[in-house]
């Protein structure tokens, strides 16, 4: 059960999450009760009450959204995924194509007309690197977005002005809800390895959700965590130098060393420092990295084709969780790092921030 966690944890199976009006909530007791606390929540009307720039005015509005993005990065490509012919649903980065944005907005709208599933869904995108082999925070269309636009969006939304963004993505496809079909617009049972703030757009998404003592019994695609440390990041083999806060040990050691080598004369200091540089970069070329396998962080406990919405997953049927709940355009989620969740989209065409 991780007695390691010691963040919020579901008390009974089907409890309900905490919804907040973002006209009140103040960044102080925003942070003071969710984000230090560990606790998910909806927010109601957050890009009504707080200024999204560009995103704000295109809440609801399909046509104003796909107008946005056509004008300020339609010729960017993109990598999207592919459905596969078996249905399995979007989100685990495998079979990626490469698109112009145009060509996959027309692909979204055409399916939302003729009320059908798409065969295509934006999720991350590969990120650029600085000399230093940091990554960049964006990929397209959210780069155009905040640097081509006369509203762009906040880097830092004024609620979560306490944290630092390590990763900001734009969630696009469409889809249908079908009970027999569910699963072809789900995510798959995961967890995300930072906090998570979803601003919805458009369209609908379908959250369950689960506290991340469940970890063992989901049977993650990266074997049993090394640990799960009390903010709820979990660690796998395949990294298993991460920090609490996200950062690899050793890239934070060699930082350390590199400025203190900016800051000695003293020549038996300088050989101590460059040693220990040596042995890091050792350190950081020996971690083994596999791209090519579904991503650490999703489960591989069976889902039932057509449960009851209580049992989606037989293997977590008498565990505490949160009550399926559905988030609607211009509301969000906050979503700490660890907490397993599954998202179905549908309504047509969905997007979100």
């Amino acid at each position: 059960r991780w007695p390691s966690y010691r963040g919020y944890r579901c008390k009974i199976k089907n409890e309900s999450i905490k919804k907040i009006d973002a006209n009140t909530i103040t960044p102080e007791r925003f942070f003071t009760e969710f984000v230090a606390k560990r606790r998910p929540c909806i927010i109601s009307g957050l890009a009504a009450a707080h200024d999204f720039g560009i995103l704000s005015e295109c809440v609801g509005s399909v046509e104003k959204w796909c107008a946005v993005l056509k004008k300020c990065a339609g010729k960017a490509r993109i990598r999207v995924e592919k459905r596969k012919q078996n249905g399995r649903g979007f989100g685990r980065g495998s079979d990626k194509n490469q698109l112009k944005l145009n060509t996959l907005l027309d692909h979204l709208q055409d399916a939302a007309h003729n009320n059908r599933d798409a065969d295509y869904y934006l999720t991350t995108q590969p990120l650029a690197e600085d000399e230093e082999g940091r990554p960049e925070i964006c990929g397209e269309p959210c780069t155009s977005l905040f640097l081509r636009t006369p509203k762009s969006p906040p880097l830092i939304p004024t609620l979560l002005s306490t944290l630092i963004p390590a990763n900001i993505n734009v969630w696009m496809g469409c889809g249908f809800f079908q009970k027999k079909k569910n699963e072809r617009n789900s995510s798959g049972l995961h967890h995300d390895f930072h906090d998570n703030l979803l601003l919805l757009l458009s369209g609908r998404k379908l959250f369950r959700c689960w506290d991340p003592t469940i970890t063992s019994i989901a049977k993650p695609t990266g074997g049993q965590p090394l640990r799960i440390y009390a903010n709820g990041r979990i660690v796998y083999k395949a990294t298993p130098s991460v920090l609490a806060d996200g950062r690899d040990s050793v890239s934070a050691k060699a930082q350390t060393i590199s400025s203190r080598l900016d800051h000695t004369d003293d020549e038996d200091e300088l050989e101590r420092l460059l040693d220990a540089a040596l042995d890091t970069e050792n350190a950081h070329r020996d971690q083994s990295f596999d791209t090519k396998s579904d991503p650490a962080n999703f489960a591989t406990i069976p889902r039932a084709h057509s449960p009851k919405d209580s049992n989606v997953y037989p293997d977590l049927r008498h565990l505490p969780s949160l009550a399926s709940f559905v988030l609607k355009p211009g509301d969000a989620l906050y979503l700490p790092c660890g907490w397993w969740h599954e998202v179905t989209s549908f309504n047509g065409f969905h997007a979100a921030w």
